[in-house]
């Protein structure tokens, strides 16, 4: 039973890899950031961007934000720019789903411009970040009970 099990296993992998082949480059790219090579993990984010079918918004979205991430620690500012532009512009339809994303995605395009020294455009990306916390949708303190003394 043992012997069969294995090659089993092994052939169900190796479909698996084979229908969603973008994911080893994703993994590759979070083991290549993790090891500190920014360069090979951008490269592998690239790849799996370009195979990710375009209907797959969810997996776009998650390689678009590694590729931010990998280029703000490059200090290539530009691409990390255009990146998390497009992950505000994926996860906008989301509307209520997808505001604490939302949020992130404007905190960290605050933090490159702040490291661009851009001080004016930080200004706004925080402000839009703070505008969505302020949302008694996202933010959790809004919605505890407020306390009653007895």
């Amino acid at each position: 039973m043992k012997k069969l099990l294995i090659p089993l296993l092994l052939l169900v992998n190796a479909i698996l890899s084979m229908a969603q082949p973008y994911n080893n480059f994703m993994e590759g790219g979070k083991y290549a950031k993790q090891d500190k090579d920014y360069p090979l993990a951008q490269y592998l984010y690239e790849q799996a961007l370009s195979l990710i079918p375009k209907d797959s918004v969810v997996e776009t979205y998650v390689a678009y934000n590694n590729l931010r991430d990998i280029c703000r620690l490059r200090a290539h500012y530009r691409d990390a720019v255009s990146h998390g532009l497009s992950c505000i512009e994926l996860m906008r339809p989301f509307g209520e789903n997808g505001k604490i994303r939302l949020m992130e995605d404007y905190a960290m395009l605050a933090n490159i411009y702040t490291e661009m020294k851009d001080s004016t455009k930080a200004y706004c990306y925080l402000d839009s970040a703070c505008l969505i916390i302020a949302s008694p949708d996202v933010n959790m303190a809004y919605k505890k009970k407020p306390a009653t003394i007895a």
